[in-house]
């Protein structure tokens, strides 16, 4: 397999990544307003895992367009 194909299906598994977290923080932010949970550091380690995914996707994009 060439490294060009594995940096898209890294991309590809990173940026689905990145909609589960998304998804993950809206929903998580709903059960805060609702009163269903108190968790609030759920929602601050999701987004901070979100802020690292998409490091990693921004320095694998400038990797590549190095190469």
């Amino acid at each position: 397999m060439k490294m060009v194909e594995i940096r898209k299906k890294s991309l590809l598994a990173l940026q689905s990544r990145v909609d589960n977290l998304r998804l993950e923080i809206g929903l998580a932010k709903k059960a805060l307003v609702l009163g269903e949970s108190q968790d609030t550091a759920k929602v601050g380690k999701l987004r901070q895992e979100l802020a690292q995914t998409l490091t990693v996707i921004k320095e694998l994009n400038n990797q590549e367009k190095e190469s």
